[in-house]
């Protein structure tokens, strides 16, 4: 044992600092608790507080967040200027505002002690994610000259607030002018995220006023309601996106003559829309103008949810313009019949290994005897109507889905490609699922207690989980 308490104590100081830094959660932005690093270090004993001390990398990131009813910030202003001051002139990762944009309050008096802590800082953020009712002259006195020359990625939460306080006109620049200067004086920025639960909040009412370099983002993600058009203006100007989240709404009364160009977006790899529903015989849908205007030859993964008429023509021409390998594809639609949902997985048939199905209404009955037979594997199957398809598929999730299917014939299915089999089509191998996840309502699991059973069985050889949801 005195040997091995040698050892230790001989161990070199800068592989100490490795295993503590190793010793952080995994996580954007640290939260500090006594129950992990950094803090749980320093209990433990005198030099291995000394040692967390020295070590500016634990100090480097801080997830301040506010109570709701005006409670304040933990930390408190005092001990998060403690903190930082111990990352020495690290690049810094910074998160200050409510937990969720539901538990956000007004007036909080702790707000701008906790600016006047963090702004000075500004020069080092590297990551940082605000709360933008934050930013108001109110709470900011001044922002350092330099600006954030290490920005890469912004994060700005936009809460539900009295219409009062944004105004009619939502001007960026006179609500916040902190905004501008962050993003104008950020010129390593790359990845931009806004996150809102505030339905008068709109692109047309922000994109104007705050500057952003869109051609040097390579990560863009805009939960905010926004007209199709400007989704297309601003992906015009992405060309060099590699990720692209945006969540959409249609905007027929008062449309402006937008622009009909493809957007070239040569290396985007992951693409997530969120459609709304369009209006009753109001044509072409959002759906369909806005995959008309992309192309995405290096797309990898799709992710769509349509709220709305779905339109199989636009997403036809979309895939096979972009002539991408899409190898994850997430549906989420309400109104996509089994023909299309068919069509779907045929333009898709060699590339997709990930294949995700969420639904939106009791109406969405798409998963039928044909689709389950198509998906299933089976040497005799030769004819063109029954040919299986998705050969490469290992992740397979239907949640929220109404089966119109057999009992039995989704566990058959996923039996069927429990194991490696030999195509003698083509002398390679059909793929098999490693991961299966079906979340569909209780009630409707026990019309199909077949392919319960099945299932439980199966679940030593694959990795299934299912869900008997509630609701």
């Amino acid at each position: 044992m005195q040997s091995l308490v040698l050892a230790v104590q001989q161990f070199p100081v800068e592989l100490w600092k490795i295993v503590f830094i190793l010793c952080l959660h995994d996580e954007e932005f640290v939260t500090p608790s006594s129950l992990s690093a950094p803090l749980l270090l320093c209990q433990v004993c005198h030099s291995w507080r000394d040692l967390a001390l020295s070590t500016p990398q634990l100090w480097a990131s801080l997830s301040i967040s506010r109570f709701d009813e005006g409670e304040g910030c933990f930390p408190r202003a005092e001990l998060a200027d403690l903190w930082l001051s111990r990352s020495s002139n690290l690049p810094l990762s910074i998160s200050f505002g409510p937990d969720t944009l539901f538990d956000y309050v007004e007036g909080d008096d702790d707000v701008k002690s906790m600016m006047d802590v963090i702004l000075p800082t500004l020069p080092r953020w590297r990551n940082a994610s605000l709360c933008f009712a934050d930013l108001t002259p109110g709470n900011v006195d001044a922002i350092p000259e330099e600006g954030a020359q290490c920005l890469e990625k912004l994060t700005l939460l936009l809460p539900a607030l009295p219409g009062e306080f944004y105004g009619e006109s939502f001007d960026v620049g006179y609500l916040a002018p902190s905004v501008r200067y962050l993003t104008g004086m950020s010129p390593k920025l790359c990845n931009f995220e806004i996150f809102t639960n505030y339905q008068g909040f709109e692109n047309v009412r922000w994109s104007k006023g705050i500057p952003i370099i869109w051609s040097q983002l390579t990560t863009l993600t805009l939960m905010n309601r926004m007209f199709f058009w400007e989704g297309l203006d601003i992906l015009h100007q992405c060309i060099n996106l590699v990720e692209c989240d945006f969540s959409l709404i249609e905007g027929y009364y008062g449309i402006p003559n937008y622009s009909t160009k493809v957007a070239q977006l040569p290396i985007l790899q992951s693409l997530s829309l969120a459609f709304e529903k369009n209006d009753v015989g109001v044509f072409p849908t959002p759906m369909e103008i806005f995959l008309d205007c992309l192309h995405a030859p290096a797309l990898r993964k799709l992710c769509l949810t349509v709220n709305g008429l779905w339109s199989q023509d636009s997403y036809t021409s979309f895939i096979s313009r972009s002539n991408c390998i899409i190898e994850s594809l997430s549906l989420t639609a309400m109104s996509i019949s089994s023909s299309q949902f068919l069509n779907c997985l045929d333009l898709l048939n060699t590339s997709l290994v990930e294949f995700k199905v969420f639904g939106l209404h009791s109406s969405s009955k798409f998963i039928t005897n044909v689709i389950l037979d198509r998906l299933s594997y089976s040497a005799s199957d030769s004819t063109p109507d029954h040919s299986n398809i998705l050969p490469r598929l290992e992740v397979l999730e239907l949640s929220s889905c109404v089966l119109n299917a057999e009992d039995g014939r989704i566990g058959d299915m996923i039996e069927s490609r429990s194991v490696p089999v030999a195509d003698p089509t083509n002398e390679r191998t059909f793929g098999t699922l490693r991961s299966v996840r079906l979340n569909l309502k209780k009630e409707h699991w026990k019309l199909y207690p077949k392919d319960v059973e099945l299932l439980e069985s199966l679940n030593g050889n694959m990795d299934i989980f299912i869900d008997y949801n509630e609701h």
